[in-house]
């Protein structure tokens, strides 16, 4: 422990002598850092984070499949019938979008609602905040009109008392009691601001409804059943429907588990894009690898000192990586802090398709992985130049009088081909970039056959 805080306070002497070379260095890895750790976060609230339900691996959203058309959503009979007969689900819920209009509270406003089963909120296991849910017997005409607000809405709208339950509101004129309030972050299916039950009247139920596909659907699984058995199950229930209904044509059903459907589209994307600001920290590796072996040329004397005083090749390599380290974790700080402000800008720009952005934010794994980032970078950086300044020649430098020593032993081919690395990094991002605006340019100028 001693020998580590002596290096440390060398290496914060040596830095600070050299503030120019310091500044340069930590500023060059800041920005690689605080880009892979900036899109790091997005990573974790989207990718890495389980869903906000419980049990969500046991969660499939659920198909019916036309031949001909491919997958498409539920009917109301054929979601009854699912629900009755499924051996593979514990239970199957349904819903569909509405956008109804909030009036009497302020200004009017239009929701993002849905019309949800009453086991809607069950399934996914997410109890209310305050107040309940819906029970089984709301779902049936002619019962009271009853509606469940989303947190966001219940602090806009109603301020965030908890006497909001039991209150009346007018959606699209009529009247709603309002019975709950839901979690702040849940917002499923997409951003929904207020859920209401959806009716099971005689026309839902009604087999003339059997071609009318407009219901998604969601199922939990039984312990040990895999979206593969429980596809078979529906495809099972989906045959006995063909058969009874003849005229739908070939009819099945498929399972999909819920967190491909939700996140499938965009895991890629976000994967290559972290690849990509990873490239983009080697090259600042590359940057700094190569101005810390140009400062070895100038330090050549006093590492030849070191050694002549008894310093082995191991006290000298530990000494180099501790400089690094430090410079290192300099950087890391700033990068954390240059990531919050672009994690802050991300969520201005809210980006279309990226699910649970209201998520993202800079927690203790984005710390962690900046942290760890850091001093793998340190290490990545600081071994090449501490390995080629200390290559065994030490010892020559000293019967030579330290003159010439280091420049003539390779960290001119060293610094050469850290240069031919970045370039060849820059140049693969650079076209990749190239490739990527060109298509979105030609994708732009489709002409789509009418005005836009």
């Amino acid at each position: 422990m001693d020998t580590l805080l002596q290096d440390l306070r060398y290496a914060a002497r040596t830095l600070s002598r050299n503030r120019g070379f310091t500044l340069i260095a930590v500023l060059t890895l800041a920005l690689g850092i605080g880009a892979n750790s900036a899109i790091f976060s997005v990573v974790n609230a989207v990718l890495l984070r389980p869903l906000p339900f419980m049990e969500p691996e046991q969660l499939d959203r659920v198909y019916s499949t036309i031949e001909g058309f491919g997958d498409v959503q539920v009917s109301p009979p054929d979601f009854l019938q699912m629900q009755q007969e499924s051996r593979a689900y514990e239970s199957l819920a349904a819903f569909t979008y509405s956008s109804p209009n909030l009036t009497g509270e302020g200004d009017p406003v239009r929701l993002n609602g849905a019309w949800v089963s009453a086991n809607f909120f069950d399934l996914l296991g997410v109890r209310p905040l305050v107040g309940r849910t819906f029970a089984a017997e709301e779902s049936d005409p002619g019962q009271t009109n009853v509606a469940v607000l989303g947190h966001d809405l219940w602090q806009e709208r109603f301020g965030g008392s908890p006497e909001v339950v039991g209150r009346t509101v007018r959606l699209n004129g009529q009247p709603y009691e309002v019975i709950g309030v839901m979690p702040r972050g849940f917002d499923y299916p997409g951003e929904r601001e207020l859920w209401t039950p959806l009716e099971y009247g005689p026309e839902f139920r009604s087999d003339e409804s059997r071609g009318s596909y407009y219901l998604t659907v969601i199922g939990r699984r039984n312990s040990g059943v895999t979206p593969v058995q429980g596809s078979a199950d529906l495809a099972a229930i989906a045959g006995r429907i063909a058969q009874a209904f003849p005229d739908k044509g070939r009819f099945g059903g498929r399972a999909v588990s819920l967190r491909n459907e939700l996140l499938g589209e965009i895991e890629a994307p976000l994967l290559v894009l972290l690849g990509a600001v990873g490239l983009v920290l080697l090259i600042a590796c590359g940057n700094v690898a190569n101005l810390l072996l140009a400062r070895a040329v100038a330090r050549e004397s006093e590492l030849t000192v070191r050694a002549a005083l008894g310093a082995d090749r191991r006290r000298l390599v530990r000494q180099l990586l501790t400089e690094s380290l430090v410079v290192a974790l300099l950087a890391g700080a700033v990068g954390l802090l240059l990531s919050v402000w672009g994690v802050e800008a991300l969520l201005l720009l809210r980006p279309e398709g990226i699910p649970r952005l209201d998520e993202v934010g800079v927690d203790w794994r984005v710390v962690a992985f900046t942290a760890a980032l850091a001093t793998f970078t340190g290490l990545v950086f600081g071994l090449v130049p501490a390995y080629q300044v200390t290559r065994g020649e030490l010892a020559r430098g000293v019967r030579e009088g330290g003159r010439g020593g280091l420049a003539g032993r390779g960290a001119s081919r060293m610094r050469s081909s850290l240069v031919v690395l970045q370039t060849a990094l820059a140049v693969m991002l650079l076209s990749a970039a190239g490739l990527l605006i060109r298509s979105f340019t030609k994708l732009v100028a489709v002409d789509p056959g009418f005005r836009t």
